[in-house]
């Protein structure tokens, strides 16, 4: 969803991005994809693991809905 090839939803997701919503990629899964940051909408962040993130939310006391 944040590559720079999904051209079709690029200017919803900048807009997103100017409203203060993260964009943010799972750096495993990039690299199971061969993805680079390079690859990504430059609004676009990363993290080591989509999962650590969500854990360390959580413990922050964020919540999430599925």
């Amino acid at each position: 969803m944040l590559r720079k090839t999904n051209s079709n939803h690029a200017e919803m997701l900048q807009r997103f991005s100017t409203q203060g919503v993260k964009l943010t990629a799972c750096r495993n899964s990039m690299r199971d994809r061969n993805i680079t940051t390079e690859d990504l909408f430059p609004f676009a962040s990363t993290v080591d693991s989509g999962v650590a993130e969500l854990v360390r939310k959580q413990e922050a006391g964020w919540a999430y809905i599925k």
